[in-house]
């Protein structure tokens, strides 16, 4: 939709988007060992936090044991567009989590329940469970 019709639906489009103070956008979620980089500087400290809790569950074995971590807390230096996009446009922070590289069933015929990982999922629910409710906890205003 274009911003005409999003003014209509909502107003004050300017000032919806100066009440968001940070777009989690949860993409591409639910396939086997997916694996999470940086790609908004401006928000690397967040996501510094979802790889420090995915240490600390994992050390309380309240995770599954992976050899590899899901959160790689290096920039790499690449945006995806995305939903993001418009949020973008009205600087509010964007803390993008996007598999790279993307699963591989992704857009096929193969995408559908099947390729869900249930290990996967529960392990994230529980990194995200603890993320967001420390960031309400403390950025509460």
């Amino acid at each position: 939709m274009d911003q005409d019709i999003w003014q209509k639906k909502l107003g004050d489009v300017k000032g919806f988007y100066e009440s968001v103070d940070l777009f989690v956008l949860f993409d591409l979620l639910g396939a086997v060992d997916p694996k999470f980089y940086i790609y908004h500087q401006p928000t690397a400290h967040l996501f510094k936090k979802l790889s420090d809790i995915e240490d600390k569950l994992q050390a309380k074995r309240l995770i599954s044991f992976k050899s590899t971590k899901y959160f790689i807390t290096r920039d790499i230096g690449q945006e995806i567009q995305d939903d993001h996009v418009p949020f973008h446009a009205y600087n509010v922070p964007i803390l993008h989590l996007i598999p790279l590289p993307f699963p591989q069933c992704w857009h096929k015929e193969c995408d559908n329940y099947n390729t869900l990982d249930k290990t996967t999922i529960q392990d994230l629910t529980k990194i995200f469970n603890v993320f967001l409710t420390s960031y309400l906890t403390h950025n509460n205003n």
